[in-house]
């Protein structure tokens, strides 16, 4: 809620939270356009666990060329506890398994596909 109140991340007097500063200040956007409300930022993360999902599903699709198998990624994706607890709390632990999925995905599509 600062990023949206006075741009920067103080938590104090001189205190300032930098960790994942790509999401913090991501949310405090959406905190400043949408009103700085925890429902906000709750559904930054789901809006993040969404599309994490469609990452998930796009990947194995893409890897394994079976859409049985990118189906039963995103179920498996879909059921899990802690995916399903990072997926709606105001956190960045969603924003992270978004990119670490997308940096697999770039991996394999960069030094492993053979097209």
């Amino acid at each position: 809620m600062a990023i949206s109140e006075s741009g920067v991340p103080e938590i104090g007097d001189g205190i300032w939270y930098t960790r994942s500063p790509l999401y913090h200040y991501a949310a405090g956007l959406m905190a400043w356009i949408f009103g700085p409300h925890l429902w906000v930022l709750r559904g930054f993360s789901v809006l993040a666990g969404v599309v994490t999902g469609w990452v998930l599903w796009a990947m194995a699709r893409s890897i394994f060329k079976d859409p049985g198998i990118a189906i039963a990624a995103l179920l498996l994706y879909a059921v899990h506890p802690f995916l399903i607890f990072s997926s709606h709390i105001a956190r960045f632990y969603q924003q992270q398994q978004l990119f670490l999925l997308l940096g697999i995905w770039a991996f394999i599509r960069g030094f492993v596909d053979e097209d």
